[in-house]
C-alpha cells in the first residue's frame, strides 16, 4: 500500500522506501512514498533510490527507513532512518602494570597494535587487533587465544641500585637483611646481581624481592624471605629433675641463640655422662 499523510502530497524528491512497524505478531511490510524529515542524519546515503549506510565515510550496518504507525502509516516528520552506526576505534585493555597496552588505545577498526610486558615484568608480548567494522566504543582490542597476560612474569631488581634508587639517594637496608659487594663479573654494570643479598644474623631463609607500584606503574622493590629465629631458654625443673640435672650452662642472658648449644650435666651425688642440648631455631613471623 501507499504511505502518505492525509490531505497532503509527498513533495518532489521525497519518495523513498520505508518499513512500517508491524502490528503485534505481524510481519514488516515495504511501503512506498514515505515522506522523510528534510534533515538527513549522518551515516546515510541514497543509492539508486534506496537508503544505504555511508560506507565511504566509515558507517556500517543495514539502513532502514521507518514510519510510525498510528492507525496506518503516518509519513512526513514521523519518518526516520536507523540501522547505521559509525565505525569506531578500540580501546586498550586494562591489564594493570603487568602489560604495557598504551600503543593499543585508539586502534582503528581492522588494525593491529602491540602488547608488551611492562617493566620490570619479563616475557613475550603479542599483537592484538580491533575487529573489523567495530561500532562499540568500549570494545577492547583482542589478542590471540594462544597468548595470556600471565606470560609476563614479575622480576623485581635490586632496590639499592638505579633505576629503582635515584643516583643521589642512599639506600637503607631493612632489618634482618645484609648486603655485601658481589664478586660476580659484571654485577652492577652489565646486569643486576641479587646474590649479594643474604639473611642477617639470627635469621634464616632466601632473599627475594617483592614489588609495589605507584599510579604510574613505577616499581618499588623491597627484600623479603628472611625469617627471624627465636632463642631458646633453659626449662624450669622441679621435683626430682631439679635435683638431678645441672642446667647452669644453659642459663644465659638472652637465652641460647638459634643453632647454639649448651652442656647439661648431672648434679652430685648423681653420676653420668654430660650431654649437649641444641637450640633448634624456632622461628617467628617472617619480616
Amino acid at each position: 500500500g501507499r504511505c502518505s499523510s492525509a490531505g497532503s502530497t509527498p513533495a518532489a524528491g521525497e519518495e523513498a522506501w520505508a518499513w512500517r512497524r508491524a502490528a503485534p505478531g505481524g510481519p514488516s511490510s515495504p511501503l512506498h512514498s514515505a515522506r522523510i524529515s528534510p534533515v538527513i542524519p549522518k551515516g546515510y546515503v541514497k543509492v539508486a533510490g534506496r537508503w544505504e549506510c555511508d560506507f565511504a565515510n566509515h558507517y556500517t550496518g543495514v539502513a532502514v527507513l521507518m514510519c510510525r504507525e498510528v492507525d496506518g502509516c503516518i509519513a512526513g516528520p514521523y519518518s526516520k532512518l536507523h540501522g547505521c552506526l559509525p565505525v569506531v576505534p578500540c580501546v586498550a585493555p586494562a591489564l594493570g602494570c603487568m602489560v604495557n597496552a598504551t600503543a593499543c588505545n585508539g586502534t582503528a577498526s581492522g588494525d593491529f597494535c602491540e602488547l608488551t610486558c611492562g617493566w620490570p615484568y619479563q616475557g613475550s608480548g603479542t599483537y592484538a587487533a580491533c575487529p573489523e567494522d567495530n561500532t562499540d566504543p568500549a570494545q577492547q582490542v583482542v589478542w590471540p587465544p594462544s597468548w595470556s597476560p600471565e606470560n609476563c612474569l614479575l622480576e623485581c631488581g635490586d632496590p639499592s641500585k638505579f633505576p629503582y634508587l635515584p643516583k643521589t639517594s642512599k639506600y637503607i637496608k631493612p632489618a634482618l637483611y645484609e648486603k655485601a659487594p658481589s664478586s660476580y663479573p659484571g654485577c652492577g654494570t652489565t646486569f643486576d646481581c641479587l646474590d649479594d643479598w643474604t639473611c642477617g644474623a639470627g635469621t634464616a631463609g632466601k632473599v627475594d624481592f617483592n614489588c609495589t607500584f605507584d599510579e604510574k606503574c613505577f616499581p618499588s622493590p623491597t627484600p623479603t624471605g628472611c625469617i627471624k629465629l627465636s632463642t631458646c631458654f633453659a626449662p624450669e625443673l622441679s621435683g626430682v629433675d631439679n635435683c638431678t640435672y645441672d642446667l647452669s650452662d644453659c642459663v644465659r642472658a638472652g637465652g641460647v641463640p638459634s643453632g647454639g648449644t649448651c652442656v647439661v650435666r648431672c648434679k652430685e651425688p648423681f653420676i653420668g655422662a654430660a650431654t649437649i642440648a641444641t637450640c633448634r631455631g624456632l622461628i617467628t613471623d617472617p619480616e
